[in-house]
């Protein structure tokens, strides 16, 4: 009888009448045949529903111990991982070594269709879900769908109005610590990331991110339906509204519903009487531009009459000559 052998990255054949010697043991989850050790290693892969670490913080199970020994990290605060080049620090080995390719520039996991590169296998199996149009995580409450669940999540708690993370400085409450911790920033007035081009500073690598397509041109989020491209991601998701008609922004006093935030914001000021340009204000704007389109026009006059006068006549030779 044969038997399947993984060595590696090999498959062999081997039959026991032949090879007495080898001591081989049947896998009883898969119809594949493993040396003593190499059992062992299978056997950490295979999914199982025996789970018996169990973490005495908050009753969650395992199938594996260094599994449990991660997660106690979460509760502990633990980051024993450190980044040599800008000191920041990770609970996983395996996040470390996924974000010193930031720092590299290395993005080994490339999208098939468009061919952009992702520094983590994660990122371009979220990625992979803007092209198929896939959305498996659906909200309960309204039914909207989305591609990833930290987006349902997120949307979720629009629903519930949970805000669990305060600012110290200001009292400000938010859905998460990474929005509080970026909010934080603009007490501190700290902004890490300098644009080498021009020197300008922002207080998040994202921002920056976006302004250097400033320089570069770049503009890499397509419209799938009228292929006009954005240089950011949120120009994208609002234009896409125009397409779909959706108007995620509802005014809690009259229930209009608007595309746009600032559209909301401004409609709101209807409500509050909040009347933040006076009439001086408005009239010193019109002064100002009717000034400006006057100078415009002398401009535009002045430039006419020095072409007239040096625009040379067809009149010939003066007489007498």
């Amino acid at each position: 009888m044969n038997f399947w052998v993984i060595f590696g990255r090999k498959i062999w054949v081997a039959k026991l009448s032949v090879h007495p010697y080898f001591n081989f043991i049947l896998c009883s989850s898969f119809p594949q045949t493993f040396f003593s050790s190499w059992l062992l290693i299978h056997k950490k892969f295979l999914p199982t529903s025996e789970r018996p670490f169990t973490c005495v913080t908050c009753g969650k199970s395992f199938p594996q111990r260094y599994i449990l020994v991660s997660h106690m990290r979460i509760h502990s605060g633990e980051r024993p991982f450190t980044c040599t080049s800008c000191q920041k620090r990770f609970t996983l080995r395996k996040n470390l070594v996924c974000h010193m390719r930031t720092h590299a520039g290395e993005k080994p996991f490339l999208c098939t269709t468009c061919g952009k590169g992702f520094a983590q296998q994660d990122y371009l199996r979220s990625h992979l879900k803007t092209h198929s149009g896939e959305k498996p995580f659906s909200c309960t409450t309204c039914g909207k769908g989305f591609s990833h669940r930290h987006n349902l999540n997120a949307h979720v708690k629009s629903h519930t109005g949970e805000k669990p993370f305060p600012c110290a400085t200001c009292h400000k409450h938010f859905r998460f610590k990474c929005d509080l911790t970026r909010h934080v920033k603009t007490h501190t007035g700290e902004k890490p990331f300098a644009c080498v081009t021009c020197g300008k500073a922002f207080t998040q690598q994202n921002h920056l991110r976006g302004h250097v397509r400033i320089h570069t041109g770049e503009k890499p989020f397509t419209c799938v339906t009228c292929d006009r491209s954005f240089s950011q991601r949120y120009i994208l998701v609002s234009h896409m509204r125009t397409h779909s008609g959706e108007k995620p922004f509802r005014c809690k006093a009259c229930g209009k519903p608007f595309s746009h935030r600032h559209n909301l914001t401004t409609h709101m000021k209807s409500h509050t009487d909040e009347k933040p340009f006076s009439c001086l204000h408005v009239l010193f704007r019109l002064v100002l531009a009717l000034k400006l389109a006057a100078i415009g026009r002398m401009i535009s006059a002045s430039a006419n009459h020095e072409e007239l006068k040096c625009t040379p006549t067809n009149s010939g030779p003066p007489r007498g000559i």
